[in-house]
Parts: structure tokens; C-alpha cells; sequence
């Protein structure tokens, strides 16, 4: 009784610290680390603007709140609380791209109604559950590597898959949680409104040099113990663009939704204490393992 009760607390604490933050990182980038000039050096940066395609597949005969995401992300620019920094070419010099085609989850609660002024709703609630994002850089220059190419349509479907999965290999994430909300105008779409929120942790983080913190020092080993947080709204035209396909416009699922989407992100430091927590945690549970041995 006593190790199932220790278990137990052990196992709690390890939740407790799951994704607690205590700032966001001031980070750069240096660029000869993917083929760049040497000290070729982003400015201190603290947010990452990027534009998202996705689209969602709902193809489950069993569950039709499921869905299936597969998208595209661009790194438009660096910021830091004052505005935009040098990001060295950003878009036209280098780009760094991300592709995800794993993403799960489902839609925890849906209404509808009518708005007296854009006509009938649907408001949509979504979980995130699981999936892996890989983040690439490369010189524009290089005419090995394509620009990242969202195609012509709202959604990623018709991207060029190559475009945002080439270059070097800078980061690996998986998905710990996410959230969304969606309120889809159906005659009026370009007035729909919303959010996503998706926190990531880095697993991999497989070049050298290219990560560095405000003081110059490689980041590879602490950034595997921060997080990603990617934040987009749904506003409008121009900002957000969402159509909700049912039936479906790609395939045999029932429905699917398209979306291109501009927002942000940040990387984020863990509290210290959620790192003591964590390692009195795994210290808990190995030293249950060897006396279990022993007996």
C-alpha cells in the first residue's frame, strides 16, 4: 500500500510540473551554423511572427469528432518587445519552415445559432492530443532548398510538401497540449472568429551552433527542456482565413476545415522549482526501482 501511495505522489509531482514557465528566452540565431558567412548573427529576439496552413481531416467512422492535422509553418519575422529586430534577411536571405502531418485531436463541444447581423453560426471547441513537428533552415540562395510554397488555396493541402520540409534539420517538438475555438459564419466565413493555442517541447535539437542565447552560448541542451508556444487568432479577413468543407472537399472524409492563419510564438523557460520537482520526482522512482530489486 505504502509503494502505491508513494507512486502515486511521485507520479502527481511529475504532472504538477508539466509545462510550467517562467519567462520567454531571449534567443538568436547564428546563420553560419546552416552555410552563412561566420559571424552572420540574428539580433536578441523574444517572439517568432509566423503564417500557418493547416487542414483537418475528420475521416473516423467511429468517432467524428476526431480529426487528423497536417500543416505548414513559416517564420515571417523576429521580435522583440519593441517591435521587429535585424533578423538578417528573414524571407529573403534565409527562411525557417515546419511542417507537421501528425497532429491529433477532436472537437469537445459544438452549438449552433444565428447572429443577427452575419447570419448562422457554428462554434466549434477543439482539443489538441498528440503529434511531432520538425523546424528546417536554409539559405535562399541555395538552389538545392525551395521557398516555402503554401500554393494558391486556404489550406494545406495544395502546399508543396518539399518546400517546408527541406533544408537542415534545426529542432524536433511533440506536442503536449493544445486548445482551440472557432465560431465559422457559414454564409459570412471572412467574419468568422477564434483561436489556437498549441505549447511543444523540444525532443531533438540535432545542429550545432545554430541556437544561441543572449550571451552567445549554444542553447542545444537547456532548449530540451523548454517549450514552444504557438499562439494564432482568427480575425477577420486578412488575418484569419477559415472554411469549414462539409462535405468534405479533399477525399472521402465527412468534413475537413482549411485555415491560413498569421500569429505568433515564443520559446519558454521552465520554473526552477518545476526542475527540483522534476528530478526529486525521477530520483523517487529509481530508488523505488532498486529496492524493489533487493527484495
Amino acid at each position: 500500500m505504502r509503494k502505491a501511495v508513494v507512486i502515486f505522489c511521485l507520479g502527481f509531482l511529475l504532472l504538477l510540473v508539466n509545462n510550467v514557465w517562467a519567462g520567454v528566452a531571449l534567443l538568436r540565431f547564428d546563420l553560419s551554423a546552416i552555410g552563412a558567412p561566420s559571424g552572420t548573427k540574428t539580433d536578441i529576439f523574444t517572439d517568432l511572427s509566423i503564417l500557418v496552413e493547416t487542414t483537418s481531416y475528420y475521416n473516423d467512422p467511429l468517432d467524428p469528432t476526431a480529426f487528423t492535422d497536417v500543416g505548414d509553418l513559416l517564420v515571417t519575422s523576429l521580435e522583440d518587445p519593441s517591435g521587429q529586430v535585424d533578423d538578417k534577411g528573414l524571407g529573403t536571405y534565409w527562411e525557417i519552415t515546419g511542417h507537421w502531418e501528425d497532429l491529433t485531436g477532436n472537437i469537445v463541444n459544438q452549438t449552433t445559432g444565428t447572429d443577427s447581423n452575419w447570419g448562422p453560426f457554428t462554434e466549434y471547441q477543439f482539443n489538441y492530443i498528440s503529434g511531432t513537428m520538425d523546424l528546417y533552415a536554409h539559405l535562399l540562395a541555395n538552389p538545392s532548398y525551395q521557398k516555402g510554397d503554401f500554393g494558391s488555396d486556404i489550406g494545406s493541402y495544395d502546399d508543396t510538401f518539399r518546400s517546408f520540409t527541406d533544408g537542415t534539420l534545426i529542432a524536433t517538438l511533440a506536442l503536449t497540449r493544445g486548445s482551440g475555438y472557432l465560431k465559422y459564419f457559414t454564409n459570412n466565413p471572412q467574419y468568422s472568429t477564434g483561436w489556437v493555442r498549441m505549447e511543444w517541447d523540444f525532443t531533438s535539437v540535432p545542429i550545432s551552433g545554430f541556437w544561441l542565447n543572449d550571451k552567445n552560448n549554444e542553447m542545444n541542451n537547456y532548449l530540451l527542456n523548454y517549450g514552444w508556444v504557438v499562439t494564432v487568432p482568427v480575425v477577420g479577413p486578412g488575418i484569419g482565413n477559415v472554411r469549414v468543407n462539409n462535405p468534405s472537399m479533399h477525399g472521402s472524409y465527412w468534413m475537413d476545415i482549411d485555415s491560413k492563419l498569421k500569429g505568433g510564438s515564443q520559446v519558454l523557460i521552465p520554473e526552477p522549482t518545476s526542475l527540483i520537482l522534476l528530478g526529486t520526482g525521477l530520483i523517487g522512482l529509481a530508488a523505488l526501482g532498486r529496492k524493489k530489486k533487493r527484495i
